[in-house]
Parts: structure tokens; sequence; C-alpha cells
């Protein structure tokens, strides 16, 4: 399937009804659309597509299979992959099968790809969709983040994600506690270059009467870690959950892969063999500056 496609015209039509019907049940999930709006406003991204991976429809139904082959031959290349395999293996055996089976007899020099280019906005931006049939108020609140090889800063803030909301008595956990709703942050990479900026973000869905007293909590709680920054204890107790955590996750097949892909990608061997020593070296400090560096809230003002 990834060496020798032949992208039959026939299943390419009926393939292209499959994402069609998911890009329609994409535009009618309020949280994704949210989302995909931040990401575009803040990373000035000129696309007419409602969800950012499925694309439109249009483009969709206008694609043939010379475009489909053009593409597969400038992204599916050695060059732009990493085979990752979990499990009780021999690593010499293995490495020889996948040597055997992913070389291709006349490979095709890869093609110049394209990089969008990618700048974060540096003025903040509120806005407001409004759906006739949204049962709720969905809230993506988005920072550009650290670049994707800047793992110090990531794990700083991956630790004051843990103080905001990785617990009952972590702030925006509490704050939300309040309005019975749940939020949560993430990190998404938006660009696969090593300078590319990451997009940090915090969801969160409630009832449209509570969403601006909900929206103000969130600013507040997040403002209060420069203006009330955490204990030690507190601190600690965060890095413990982010240590325990990856350890839940790297005890499955998926988990570990997922983990190794990320290091590979920017090839930073480093983070998978120091993880826990990285993290237990952050400082409070580390990760005061990390929150004032990326999670700046100066709308709240205005």
């Amino acid at each position: 399937q990834v060496q020798f496609p032949t992208f039959p015209e026939e299943q390419m039509e009926k393939e292209k009804n499959i994402v069609c019907a998911e890009i329609n049940m994409y535009d009618d999930d309020m949280p994704n659309v949210a989302k995909c709006s931040m990401i575009k406003e803040l990373f000035q991204i000129d696309s007419t597509s409602t969800d950012l991976v499925a694309g439109n429809i249009h483009n969709i139904n206008a694609l043939n299979r010379e475009d489909l082959k053009n593409y597969y031959d400038t992204y599916y290349s050695p060059d732009n992959s990493t085979t990752i395999i979990v499990g009780d293996i021999d690593p010499d055996e293995t490495i020889a099968m996948v040597s055997k089976y992913y070389t291709k007899q006349n490979p095709i020099k890869p093609s110049v790809k394209n990089h969008e280019v990618l700048k974060p906005t540096e003025t903040p931006k509120r806005v407001d969709l409004i759906r006739d049939n949204a049962l709720g108020t969905s809230i993506s609140i988005g920072f550009a983040g650290p670049e994707n090889t800047n793992t110090k800063d990531r794990l700083a803030l991956s630790i004051a994600m843990n103080l905001l909301e990785g617990s009952k008595n972590s702030r925006l956990s509490k704050a939300m506690d309040k309005y019975r709703v749940n939020g949560h942050f993430e990190f998404e990479e938006i660009g696969n270059r090593d300078n590319d900026n990451t997009c940090l973000s915090y969801n969160i869905t409630a009832s449209e009467d509570s969403s601006e007293e909900i929206l103000s909590a969130i600013y507040r709680e997040i403002g209060s870690m420069l203006t009330n920054p955490p204990s030690q204890e507190e601190l600690e107790i965060a890095k413990r959950k982010l240590l325990n955590g990856t350890v839940d996750t790297n005890e499955t097949a998926e988990g570990l892969t997922g983990f190794i892909a990320d290091c590979m990608r920017y090839d930073n061997k480093d983070f998978m063999s120091n993880y826990n020593a990285q993290i237990s070296s952050l400082t409070m400090n580390d990760v005061l500056s990390a929150v004032a560096k990326y999670m700046d809230l100066s709308y709240s003002d205005k």
C-alpha cells in the first residue's frame, strides 16, 4: 500500500464520497470548528476550509488521479518518513527485514516539498462564530507555543498545564467546577519544520448563559500564575504527575510508539534518554518564564 499504490480511479471516487461525508460531520462538530478557527487566526492561515485537516468538499471533488499521484511522489518518500516498530522483536532481524522491503528498485528523486509560511499573529484577537444549531458555546483559546525542537519550554509548559488543570485541586479545575464543566489543554504541531511553532490551546464547552463568566475565569486563573505563583510543593506534584502520565502512556505499544515518533521526527534522541532528568531539572523560574513568554493574556485588558 505504501510503496506500490495503483490509485484505481473507481476506488478514488468512492473514497471521495467517504471524505466528503467526514467533512460534513466535522462541520457540525462545534468544538472542532472553534479550534480550527482559532488556529487559522493564530497562525494567519489563509484557508476556506472549516476543518484544517479534511479540507473542503469542493477541493476534494476537484482532485483527479494525477493530483493524487503527484502528491504521493512528493511526500511519500524515505526522507519524509519514520518507521517505528514496538514489540518483542529481534532488532537486527527487524532492521534487515525493513531494509529489504522498504528499498525501492527504481526510487523517484524526492520533489521539493511545499511548506506554508506560518507566522503567528502578534495582535490578540477574539472571534465569535454564531451557529443557529449550536447547543452550547465552544471556547478555544490558543497561544503560539515553543518551536518543535524546544523541548525545555514545552516541558515547562506541560508542568504549567498540570498546575492549572492536572487534578481536581488545580486552579482552573476548581474554577471550572463551579460551572460543572471540564476543559483541557493540548499541544498540536502546526508545521513539521524544526523552527515551526506549536499551538498550545485550552478548549472547553459550556452553556451559552455562563460562557462569558467562564471566559473571564479562564483568563483570571491563567493570569494568576504570574501574580500568585504556585508553591514549591505544587510544582513537585505537577512534575510527578507529568512523569507518571508518561510512564502510564508508555506501558502501551501505541503510547510508546507515539513517544518515540515525537523524538525521532526532530532527531531528538536526547529527549528520549534523558526525559526524567529534564523534567526534574526544571525550576519554578523555568515554568513561570515559559508562562510569561507563551501564555500572553494582554487581550483580557481590552
